[in-house]
């Protein structure tokens, strides 16, 4: 893993033994969690090369990051129709659900709008 901190260059990186449970009771902490990593950490870097880390400003969350006071909107690529026979059965079931699928050109589009909107 690598935790990195970029409006204040730092980096840590954590090396360990990683464990996943999907009956672990943090779960019920976490919005929409389905498993829970946890690692037993064995040694513990701090990389001292900040001046490679780029500076970004959060400006505002993501509308993907689950919360507890709604469900999580559906990840545009995950409408799109020639991913959804890859896709877990309860994610098909949700586009289908909820509508919406896209070509392949439509979701090429919607990327250039959000590209273009964030510039």
């Amino acid at each position: 893993m690598l935790f990195i901190n970029f409006e204040k260059p730092h980096r840590l990186r954590p090396q360990g033994i990683a464990s996943i449970d999907d009956n672990d009771p943090l779960l019920s902490e976490y919005a929409e969690a389905q498993l829970v990593v946890r690692v037993s950490v064995t040694e513990f870097f701090v990389t001292a090369r900040p001046r490679y880390v780029h500076r970004y400003k959060k400006i505002q969350p993501s509308e993907f990051v689950p919360r507890s006071t709604c469900e999580t909107p559906l990840a545009p690529w995950k409408r799109v129709d020639d991913t959804q026979a890859s896709l877990p059965a309860k994610d098909r079931a949700r586009v289908e659900r909820e509508g919406n699928l896209l070509s392949r050109a439509e979701y090429e589009k919607y990327l250039s709008d959000v590209g273009s909107r964030e510039t």
